[in-house]
């Protein structure tokens, strides 16, 4: 729970803010409290004194309106200097809580039903036109909506019954979406960020397009335009047009534009996303990818000691041609002008943008079709090499000195013209170029740079007859596009090597040292990117990396309708065996086993692992709302010693539900169809209840009856997830007729669902726009699988990007020079 001072919106003093301290250690306050604390806490010498007091366990001083003056011996230099100093950074503070804070927040643009000012028991309307004040709270009434304008120019529409407030910090402006959903224009922030802070995610942009929806079981962030951050806890998204993050499992992805279709401005965001799609899929017909490379040259002249090679295409012409076409078509559309506007950050940055693809397009017009960069060395002293095979060496040349002279005015980077002349070793402060024999390299190390060209002179390379280069140069025949492998059994080596712990033993027991080799392989083919990866072993695989099985029939599949939202399912080696490869780990565990059935009567292997499959099934199959509809699936080989255990536990957990003066839990039983189903509920007035049915050698478990009921008729039809064609057509050519693992997605279905069940014009005046609505049901389904082999696993997916291949690409890149500058005017205002 949080402080008592966190209920309260206005922190008035330091009073206020110190009363926080141990809620902000304790990682108890929202990610916007945390914010206004820290923000605070920098700016005021007792609230940054009692931070770091807190933090070393002492007490902290009340703060006091006039610091007591001490009886030390007066040092006037110091006294001077310290007052200075000290008014100086005082009037700064001042000046920046005078200029960015201040009463008003911002003004009620609109309002379509009621709006309401929260202060503390009492709500008061609040009209089109007013003020908002720092820390008030707002609030829309059910079928209302609204439109704030901020101060900055942002501006934030609220969906119905929506609440929030906001602060303002050295930082940025922060808006603490306490409940609902919003969409949210931002206005350019120059130097500083605006914040959207839920209870569990800090939303950080400096001018974007975004929709935030938070509620009991979590957040959900969705990009239209622009870049967005997204923090929670230690981890951080970076979002993209078209892109979503969830804070939690149980909250379920949804297209974008079915999440902002509430909005008043539905039609302006679907625009965008149409013309972002129609722009992708233009400049794919019209600009030509890298095609797939079925040998590489450069691989052949990597040196010694490679333990990861990296085949990239060459992109330079490629990311020339796409900004080409995609200016046209940003020049001829006002959408796409803001969406690029919004990706680049700014007008300087789109000209060093463009400047930097002229470049890279004027190097890759003298390159082959593929960059490879080899690490060779130790972990501790890992040595790059780049290669390229060059086309034109004279014109690459020119372009090369010109790149130097323009970025390097210090001598680091030196075009070698006499190899004998290069220093043996790696150097701190030098990378050597050279060009020779049809090649470029780029190498800190001068002797792997002598090595190369040797090589490319027609020497012998070691490093081609090893295992390591073999089993890379073997993923070229299937063709490869971006490629990244590793030697994962030299790393396990030297791992091991410098172990001096007992976890060594554990290690070994888990199968893990065993690993070989990792590679990576994304593909394009026919506008769709297809990722296989693969983990080898260099003997069969054992202990904790065996538990996924060989590829097998998941008979579970067939209790998941063709309509499914989301499924996982795996087929795993004998549960009893996973409880032995436990024990191998860990023999404390055998203690713990031991105790647990002296004291309840349980044998963890008898009763519940040796009675299941070895197969389990979990997804969404149904409407969301009012509760999901998961059901898992799993197989069963002895049904009666399972619902024995289940007894079991039930008794033993009322036992101790007793003791606690708790209401307690039962197992009732139905008798329907020739199936008994068995449900689980609390006696205390608690409606949660879990079911439960043995049917065909499996068990399945939904929230409730009718669901078994219909999962059981699922199966009956022999109509399945597994039996459709988009589901089929999604898994990879090969020799496979099963998988040993998936997991499948498809949102079309809930949009399909939405579509059925809220009716025409119940989302807005005007209705859903037709073409939005076949916009929602025109995104496909993904998915991953992975087949496990005796000494190896591969993974694969599919996925199509709705930008396009080429625009995705440019994009990103676009996107990544406007987070280097956001990065860098953050660092700058870090320093002030």
């Amino acid at each position: 729970a949080h402080e008592a001072a966190e209920t309260s919106h206005n922190l008035r003093g330091c009073e206020d803010f110190q009363a926080l301290i141990p809620a902000l250690l304790r990682g108890e306050l929202t990610p916007a409290r945390a914010l206004l604390v820290e923000d605070h806490t920098r700016s005021c010498v007792p609230c940054r004194r009692a931070l770091r007091e807190a933090r070393d366990g002492k007490a902290a001083a009340r703060p006091a309106a006039v610091a007591q003056v001490s009886r030390m011996r007066p040092v006037w230099m110091s006294l001077a200097a310290m007052l200075v100093v000290g008014l100086g950074a005082g009037l700064f503070f001042l000046g920046q809580e005078m200029f960015l804070g201040g009463d008003q927040m911002a003004k009620v643009e609109s309002i379509e039903g009621s709006l309401y000012r929260i202060d503390g028991d009492f709500s008061k309307p609040v009209s089109r036109g007013e003020a908002i004040a720092e820390g008030e709270e707002i609030r829309t009434a059910k079928g209302s909506t609204a439109l704030v304008r901020m101060t900055d120019g942002s501006l934030i529409e609220m969906s119905e019954r929506a609440g929030l407030s906001l602060d303002a910090t050295r930082k940025g402006n922060v808006i603490e979406l306490g409940r609902g959903k919003v969409i949210v224009e931002a206005a350019k922030q120059r130097q500083r960020h605006l914040y959207v802070s839920t209870r569990d995610a800090l939303v950080s942009v400096t001018g974007t397009i975004f929709a935030v929806n938070t509620g009991m079981k979590g957040s959900r962030v969705s990009v239209v335009e622009g870049e967005v951050h997204v923090r929670q806890s230690k981890k951080e998204d970076i979002l993209h047009p078209g892109g979503q993050v969830t804070t939690h499992a149980s909250v379920a992805g949804v297209p974008v534009r079915e999440e902002i279709a509430w909005s008043r401005n539905a039609a302006q965001y679907e625009n965008l996303l149409a013309e972002l799609t129609a722009a992708g899929q233009d400049i794919d017909a019209r600009v030509a990818r890298p095609g797939m490379r079925y040998a590489s040259r450069l691989l052949d002249l990597a040196p010694v000691g490679t333990r990861a090679w990296i085949g990239l295409p060459n992109l330079g012409t490629n990311l020339a041609e796409t900004q080409r076409v995609l200016d046209e078509k940003v020049a001829d559309s006002p959408a796409l002008q803001q969406w690029w506007s919004q990706t680049i950050g700014s007008a300087e940055n789109d000209a060093k943008f463009h400047e930097t693809i002229e470049r890279l397009g004027a190097l890759g017009r003298h390159l082959g079709n593929e960059v490879g960069i080899a690490l060779a060395g130790t972990h501790e002293d890992t040595r790059p090499v780049v290669l390229a095979e060059v086309t034109n060496a004279n014109a690459f040349r020119a372009v090369l000195e010109q790149e130097i002279a323009r970025l390097d005015d210090k001598g680091h980077l030196q075009i070698v013209t006499n190899l004998a002349t290069v220093p043996a070793g790696s150097s701190e402060d030098k990378v050597w170029l050279w060009i020779g024999d049809g090649l470029f390299v780029a190498t800190p190390d001068g002797t792997l740079l002598r090595n190369v060209a040797a090589q490319a002179g027609g020497a012998a390379n070691p490093f081609t007859g090893t295992p390591f280069h073999q089993k890379v140069a073997a993923e070229y025949h299937d063709g490869a596009s971006w490629l990244f492998s590793a030697d994962l059994a030299s790393f396990m080596s030297e791992a091991t090597a410098a172990e001096h712990t007992d976890d060594h033993g554990e290690l070994e027991s888990s199968g893990f040292q065993d690993l070989q080799y990792f590679i990576i392989n994304r593909r394009e083919i026919d506008g769709t990117a297809e990722t296989r990866a693969a983990v080898t072993f260099s003997q069969a695989r054992r202990g904790l990396a065996s538990w996924i099985a060989a590829p097998a029939p998941m008979g579970g599949v067939a209790y998941f309708s063709p309509d499914t939202h989301l499924a996982s399912a795996f087929a795993i080696k004998q549960p009893s065996s996973l409880i032995d490869d436990l024990l191998a780990m860990s023999p404390d565990m055998a203690e713990g086993l031991e105790k647990l059935r002296a004291e309840a009567g349980l044998d963890l292997r008898a009763d519940f692992a040796e009675p299941l499959g070895g197969e389990i099934i979990f997804g969404v199959d149904g409407p969301l709302v009012p509760e999901p509809s998961w059901k898992v699936a799993a197989e069963v080989y002895d049904s009666a010693r399972l619902q024995a255990t289940f007894d079991k536990v039930v008794a033993r957990l009322n036992d101790e539900l007793r003791k606690e003066g708790k209401p307690e839990v039962q197992i009732t039983t139905e008798q329907a169809g020739g199936h008994t189903f068995y449900t689980l509920r609390a006696t205390g007035g608690e409606n949660h209840t879990m079911s439960w049915v043995y049917d065909n050698g499996y068990i399945v478990v939904a929230p409730s009856r009718a669901l078994l009921e219909r999962a059981i008729r699922q199966r009956e039809s022999g109509v399945s997830l597994a039996t459709t064609p988009k589901f089929r057509d999604l898994l990879g050519s090969d020799g496979q007729v099963n998988v040993s693992a998936f997991y499948y997605q498809n949102l079309t279905e809930l949009a399909k669902s939405a579509k059925k069940v809220i009716p025409e014009g119940a989302l807005g005046q005007s209705g859903m726009p037709g073409s939005m609505a076949s916009l929602l049901i025109g995104d496909g389904p993904s998915l991953l699988y992975a087949y496990a082999e005796a000494d190896r696993i591969l993974f694969a997916s599919t996925n199509k990007s709705p930008l396009g291949l080429n625009l995705q690409t440019l994009a990103g890149f676009g996107g990544a020079l406007g987070t280097m500058s956001q990065a860098q005017q953050h660092a700058q205002e870090e320093a002030r």
